[in-house]
């Protein structure tokens, strides 16, 4: 737990389970990184090969689960804080990816 924000079901989680202390990056860029996160896959393996730009027709292929995906199939409500850098159009942003 953090010494000045209480976060119980945080640390139940971790009581209950494993606690990761070390955080290896799936690819040297955002792109990479985030499909790499989001599909549990390297991120090569996905067919992403570099960083997604704001003007691009591409994004994170249509075909790959993503955890979110997963997780809102498992009944769970997901939201998305912070960069995405896997699409910037409508097909792949997060409200459409789980």
């Amino acid at each position: 737990g953090h010494p000045t924000t209480a976060t119980p079901n945080i640390d139940q989680l971790a009581f209950r389970g494993k606690i990761l202390t070390t955080w290896y990056s799936g690819c040297a860029v955002c792109t990479g990184s985030r499909a790499a996160l989001m599909t549990g896959r390297q991120f090569a393996r996905v067919g992403v090969p570099g960083v997604f730009g704001p003007t691009g027709n591409v994004g994170l292929p249509l075909n790959e689960t993503t955890v979110a995906e997963q997780l809102k199939q498992a009944g769970y409500v997901n939201a998305a804080v912070g960069k995405w850098h896997l699409g910037q159009r409508e097909a792949y942003l997060p409200a459409n990816r789980g």
